[in-house]
């Protein structure tokens, strides 16, 4: 049996290569199988690491995919943003301009325009007085 020392190198020499697969190759005991038997085996191993590599292919490509829809998402959403940015630097103008209208209405003469930008302005401005106390709380010096 010539053929089955170059098996037994092989199996050595391949054994580093595999890792974790070497208790495989000791469990079929390779060095006593006979040539057809060998092939099959190492056409069973070559299916194996296909298999593995076409799986991690396919696994490559749904997050390379899951990316894709997320930057397209993330593209929506950073558009609608800035349409949603721009209506709302417009609605403070559109109120203004709605509470001016309003104080028009209400005074025959159009000084109310005036007063309603008045109040406007005094509602955004508004001053708040608050107590600072400089120390432990409770305590009064």
């Amino acid at each position: 049996m010539c053929w089955a020392q170059p098996a037994l190198e092989m199996t050595v020499d391949t054994s580093h290569l595999l890792g974790p697969y070497d208790a495989h190759l000791l469990v079929y005991g390779l060095q006593e199988l006979s040539l057809p038997k060998f092939r099959i085996s190492s056409k069973y191993w070559l299916k194996t690491i296909d298999r593995y590599l076409n799986h991690t292919k396919e696994q490559q490509q749904k997050m390379l995919d899951k990316i894709l829809e997320l930057k397209e998402k993330e593209r929506k959403l950073l558009t609608e943003n800035s349409v949603l940015r721009e209506e709302y630097k417009a609605l403070p103008l559109l109120e203004l301009a709605t509470a001016a209208a309003a104080a028009a209405e209400r005074s025959p003469d159009g000084a109310g325009a005036e007063e309603a930008e008045e109040d406007e302005r005094r509602r955004h401005y508004m001053e708040v007085e608050t107590e600072l106390v400089i120390g432990r709380p409770g305590s009064s010096s």
